[in-house]
């Protein structure tokens, strides 16, 4: 960490750090991070939380997206989480900003750490057919253009770049990118931010164009081959090796009295047995208690990824 990095520092980090009794945010960890909230409602596997008005709410969870998505170079993002953003708030693209109460904090320790520039911060949106609402990919005009961390950059299939291409001459973003892979994958994505030199890379999509990174059904295919019925959710087969290299795990218990919106619980996200096989947790686990349950708050490190 630089000595100006040193100097400028964030309240909202400092105590995430403290809780997780880790340097994960300001220590220079690098490589693909997953950072996804998940309820606990099967004794095998682990369900997304969908982003709807019906959903459980954790200010914790909120502050830990935001402060990975600070300390982030790059962000991947699926078109579904983008469009299921923009339905909540309509006022413009949110992965694109850092928000909250803690943003102009985030975003005064991530330019003094060093990160790099808007214009070299892409969130990269994969999409089947490149058609997004184009204001879902404006900057809000709610939002300063200062916690505006991130560039639209829309990863599409072949047959859909000039669907992606008016997409985002309708968003009017001056740099925005429409690149077309005849296979789109997270991988895809990934090595597309590295090129551009970004060292850490954080997924914030769903399950169905994360899950095959952990059981390696589909992660090197199609994101379209990738079946959205939980029942292939399957656990990490033998000899996969799974790229993610830190999994930041928001596990939500829904207390005896709250029954959960059908529409809040999404596809399977990961199979518990798969967690304990492909991950050793770093730090600590903490949690916090809302009217809705008790959510759980842990980092995970690949047993397999190179050294810290």
């Amino acid at each position: 960490m630089s000595a100006v990095c040193k100097r400028q520092t964030s309240t909202l980090i400092s105590r995430l750090e403290s809780s997780f009794g880790l340097a994960c945010f300001s220590g220079g960890l690098t490589g693909l991070c997953h950072t996804t909230a998940v309820v606990d409602a099967s004794p095998s596997h682990f369900f997304t939380i969908n982003i709807n008005g019906h959903s459980p709410r954790s200010t914790t969870d909120f502050n830990i997206l935001m402060a990975s998505r600070a300390a982030s170079d790059a962000i991947i993002q699926s078109a579904a989480c983008i469009r299921d953003e923009h339905a909540v708030r309509p006022g413009g693209a949110s992965s694109l900003h850092l928000q909250g109460p803690h943003a102009e904090e985030l975003s005064r320790w991530r330019h003094a750490s060093g990160r790099p520039t808007i214009e070299n911060s892409p969130c990269i949106v994969m999409s089947r057919g490149g058609n997004i609402p184009p204001s879902a990919l404006c900057h809000d005009p709610d939002t300063p253009l200062s916690q505006a961390a991130f560039t639209p950059w829309l990863l599409v299939p072949t047959a859909a770049t000039a669907t992606a291409d008016q997409t985002m001459q309708g968003a009017r973003h001056p740099a925005y990118r429409v690149t077309s892979l005849a296979v789109p994958s997270v991988l895809g994505a990934a090595s597309a931010a590295r090129a551009l030199g970004a060292a850490r890379v954080s997924i914030e999509a769903g399950p169905s164009t994360t899950r095959g990174l952990y059981d390696g059904s589909s992660y090197t295919q199609d994101m379209t081959s990738v079946a959205a019925d939980s029942q292939h959710c399957t656990g990490a087969s033998s000899g996969h090796s799974c790229p993610v290299d830190w999994l930041f795990l928001s596990v939500f218990t829904p207390a005896a009295q709250y029954n959960m919106h059908p529409s809040a619980v999404g596809g399977c996200s990961l199979a518990k047995a798969s967690l304990h096989k492909l991950f050793d947790r770093r730090g600590k686990t903490f949690s916090e208690t809302t009217q809705d349950g008790q959510w759980h708050f842990a980092v995970f490190r690949n047993k397999h990824s190179s050294p810290d």
